[in-house]
């Protein structure tokens, strides 16, 4: 019985090895968007009327032209100081039209004419996910 039950598990095995993936994606065979390193805050249609960060330091970026999004990262800045920036957006005309919070992390949604913004809020890390609608 020992015997018939390895087999079947063998037969089980060699099936599903056929669905195995057997190539790791990187950047050079990635189909999607990848994200580009950078030092200094972009300058760009995306980023234009949104206020830079007083702080942090510009991490990297992710994009996609076709689908309609910039996605910018900023490290080394603390949760308070990216609420501090949330206001700065508030300030700037930035309406909210969404939010969620828990110990962790939040998360805002905000639009300025036609520039929507979602911003995420962590420890040690400030992103923001830029769309902008048609006019």
């Amino acid at each position: 019985m020992k015997k018939i039950r390895c087999a079947a598990l063998l037969l089980v095995v060699l099936a599903f090895a056929g669905c195995m993936q057997t190539e790791l994606h990187n950047s050079d065979t990635a189909t999607g968007p990848v994200p580009q390193q950078i030092t200094a805050w972009p300058e760009n249609k995306y980023t234009e009327s949104i206020p830079e960060p007083e702080k942090g330091s510009p991490d990297y970026v992710i994009s996609d032209a076709e689908k309609g999004y910039y996605a910018i990262f900023i490290k080394d800045i603390t949760a308070e100081e990216g609420k501090d920036y949330l206001r700065t957006l508030e300030a700037d005309g930035y309406q909210q039209i969404e939010a969620a919070e828990n110990e962790a992390s939040a998360g805002v949604l905000l639009k300025k004419e036609q520039t929507h913004l979602s911003v995420s809020i962590a420890e040690g890390i400030l992103g923001l996910y830029i769309t902008l609608a048609a006019s």
